[in-house]
């Protein structure tokens, strides 16, 4: 029988909420549950979000916290209450704190793509805290130098060391010519998913492009 895990999976949606983001992590989201597993998203930075519409950075996450909800409610309905925007890690959008909590006690497999999400506070000693580093380069070098224009830079440091496995879209980064430091971890290399299902009402517009397929 095959067994399916129970995973969080982290992004910076609700920190900039466009398109392009979006679709950035909940790529991992949508494909792990069209797969059988038990799948949440849920976002902490500590960071002001930005408002597209006012072009500034924002402390109120309300427009954030709607942009989500609207993107489950198009693109995946069934993980409507299965999201957590736990805004400047004091306010909660989507399912209740306490509710998340329980999930973060569960979980199997705790995904921080992109590094920028706060490890929860509860979750489990058992969870695999697995980071996915989607900038090669700007995150080594940030571990490395550790500026102090870089916000939560020693917190974000530490957060980063309290992981279990490192994953790197940097698929050269063990290569004799790769300048991108390591810092003493075990890089492995990744690709970012793609649910194609929900692009073929783009290649079916566009036949032309469908090579990108093959």
């Amino acid at each position: 029988m095959k067994s399916y895990l129970r995973i969080i999976v982290t992004g910076l949606i609700a920190q900039y909420p466009l398109g392009g983001v979006a679709w950035d992590y909940l790529q991992y989201v949508l494909g792990l549950a069209r797969l059988g597993h038990d799948v949440f998203y849920y976002e902490d930075t500590w960071n002001w979000p930005y408002h597209p519409l006012q072009k500034k950075f924002t402390e109120d996450g309300s427009y954030s916290a709607e942009y989500i909800k609207n993107f489950f409610q198009q693109y995946a309905p069934d993980l409507i209450d299965r999201w957590h925007y736990f805004h400047l890690h004091k306010t909660s959008f989507g399912m209740g704190r306490e509710k998340f909590n329980e999930v973060a006690r569960t979980a199997d497999l705790f995904l921080n793509v992109s590094g920028a999400c706060i490890l929860p506070e509860n979750l489990s000693p058992k969870c695999i805290k697995v980071f996915i580093d989607t900038d090669p380069g700007y995150n080594q070098i940030i571990l490395s130098e550790r500026p102090l224009w870089s916000e939560n830079v020693e917190q974000w440091c530490e957060g980063v060391e309290a992981h279990d496995r490192y994953f790197s879209y940097a698929e050269n980064i063990h290569g004799a010519d790769c300048l991108v430091p390591r810092m003493g971890l075990e890089w492995r290399t990744t690709r970012m998913p793609v649910v194609l299902e929900l692009w073929s009402p783009f290649f079916r517009q566009n036949p032309h492009r469908s090579s990108f397929l093959k």
